[in-house]
């Protein structure tokens, strides 16, 4: 028992501190399920261009959670500069779509008339899907092919429910994912492609060495510059086929043809 008055209360306050804590904790679980569950549309304007996104793991997914809290795309800094650089481009490809952040600001905001997006996961691509239609882009072209260097499989080596955009693949011929390469799969002109792949970035290059050659379109993609080996070999690659470089942030580097 408290000796004095003053003990109680100080007692009151911490329990009732830790109750309300508690009471929180189970809100927002509540919350996470019930919108994990039903989903909800975030609309949102961005430089005159009305937004629509379904955003079914916002309270749980890193990206969807900037997209509904800051009401913007996520990286917009990033397409911001994008946009800066290519205004008026036509034809982008889209390797590593999630949920269509990238594919909505290129068809929305940037009027790409040709836009094909690659996402192998079935319930990412479905919400894809879904955020390109809410954008009047229904027209996009949505494959469910994983991009490498050559035509096999490959199977899942990493999954986060909190980040869904950090699913990585590893090459396995009995792998359950089907892999074909950018070569077999886009025909005709490409302005930009984005590569966004956790770590089969050379990969991907590799099984596009023939559209690179006869495109020279403009190549960004997401690499930590402190895989050092990896983002080299690609620097230098692309540094033969007579493309400079420039960082667009701490990770996403853009190469376009001198």
């Amino acid at each position: 028992m408290p000796e004095t008055e003053s003990e109680y209360l100080t007692q009151l306050r911490t329990k009732l501190a830790h109750l309300e804590q508690r009471v929180a904790k189970v809100t927002r679980q509540i919350m996470i399920q019930e919108h994990e569950e039903n989903g909800f549309i975030t609309s949102f304007d961005y430089d005159g261009t009305p937004v629509q996104f379904y955003l079914p793991l916002g309270m749980s997914d890193i990206i969807q959670q900037i997209i509904l809290s800051q009401q913007t795309f996520y990286e917009s800094t990033v397409l911001s500069q994008i946009k800066d650089r290519f205004s008026g481009i036509r034809s982008v490809v889209d390797v590593g779509s999630n949920i269509g952040n990238h594919a909505v600001f290129f068809g929305a905001v940037m009027g790409v008339e040709k836009l094909v997006c690659f996402e192998p996961q079935d319930s990412v691509r479905a919400t894809l899907e879904r955020n390109l239609h809410l954008n009047g882009l229904s027209k996009a072209k949505v494959k469910p092919t994983l991009l490498g260097a050559e035509r096999s499989h490959a199977r899942m080596i990493r999954h986060q429910k909190r980040n869904q955009g950090a699913t990585a693949f590893t090459p396995d011929p009995e792998g359950d994912f089907e892999v074909s390469t950018l070569d077999h799969e886009i025909r005709g002109k490409v302005d930009l492609i984005k590569i966004d792949v956790e770590g089969m970035e050379e990969q991907v290059l590799a099984g596009a060495q023939k559209l690179i050659a006869r495109e020279r379109p403009a190549v960004v993609m997401e690499i930590w510059r402190n895989k050092k080996a990896r983002y080299d070999r690609i620097s230098r690659s692309f540094a033969q086929l007579g493309y400079e470089q420039v960082f667009l942030s701490e990770f996403d580097v853009l190469f376009t043809p001198v």
